[in-house]
C-alpha cells in the first residue's frame, strides 16, 4: 500500500484477476472514498480490468500511532536547563510578557535605537532575546522565530523561563479591499493550507 497525496494505491496483478497477456506488470490501483475503495485497474496494454478489486481501508499515517496523553520527551525546561549549562548563562527569568518578532523589525530597531537591552539569561538555541521598558512595562522580544513549529518551540521555552503571556506581530499581505493601509489587523482564526498539514 502506497500513499501518494490524497490518494492511496495498493499493488494489484491483473495477470491474477483476468488471465495472462493483458497486463505484464502489477498496476497501481486508486482506493476511492466515492466507490467505496473500489476501482478497475488498468495493464500496461492500456486495457482496464472489468473485474473490481477491493482494496484495503487506508488511515493517513500522521493520524495513526499517536498518543496525546503520553508526556513530551523534549521538555523545555529541560531543554532550557541544558542550554544555560553548555553555554555558561544565568538562571533568570524572563519578562511577563514577550513578543515574538518574526520579521525581526523590532529587535533591529531595538539595536539601533539603544533602546533595547541582551536578555543575559534567555537559553533557547537560534534566538536571543532583547529586553525594552514601554511605559514601566519591561517586555521581552524575540525575533526571527519564523514558522508554526519553530514559533511553538520559542513559546514554550519562554512559558518555561516566567511568560504569562506571549504576543506575535508580523507583517502580512492583504485581500480584502476593505482594508485601509496600514493598519493593524487582530487575528482570531486562521485557515490551514501551507501544504504540510494533514488535510
Amino acid at each position: 500500500m502506497l500513499n501518494h497525496g490524497r490518494a492511496a494505491f495498493r499493488a494489484v496483478d491483473c495477470d491474477a484477476l483476468t488471465g495472462p497477456g493483458m497486463a505484464s506488470r502489477p498496476c497501481r490501483l486508486p482506493v476511492s472514498a466515492a466507490t467505496g475503495g473500489v476501482l478497475p485497474c488498468c495493464g500496461d496494454a492500456d486495457r482496464c480490468c472489468n473485474d473490481a478489486v477491493a482494496a484495503e481501508p487506508t488511515v493517513s499515517p500522521l493520524l495513526t500511532g499517536k498518543d496525546f496523553a503520553a508526556v513530551s520527551e523534549f521538555d523545555p525546561a529541560n531543554l532550557l536547563r541544558e542550554g544555560r549549562r553548555q553555554r555558561g548563562l544565568p538562571a533568570v527569568p524572563v519578562p511577563a510578557v514577550c513578543l515574538l518578532d518574526p520579521d525581526g523589525d523590532i529587535v533591529r530597531h531595538l539595536q539601533a535605537s539603544g533602546r533595547g537591552r541582551a536578555h543575559p539569561g534567555w537559553a533557547c538555541y537560534h534566538t536571543d532575546m532583547w529586553t525594552v521598558d514601554v511605559g514601566g512595562l519591561v517586555i521581552g522580544v524575540v525575533g526571527m522565530a519564523v514558522g508554526a513549529s519553530f514559533a511553538v518551540l520559542v513559546a514554550e521555552q519562554l512559558a518555561a523561563s516566567g511568560a504569562t503571556l506571549v504576543l506575535s506581530i508580523t507583517s502580512a499581505g492583504r485581500i480584502a479591499q476593505q482594508l485601509s493601509t496600514p493598519c493593524f489587523v487582530l487575528i482570531e482564526r486562521a485557515l490551514r493550507d501551507e501544504g504540510t498539514s494533514h488535510h
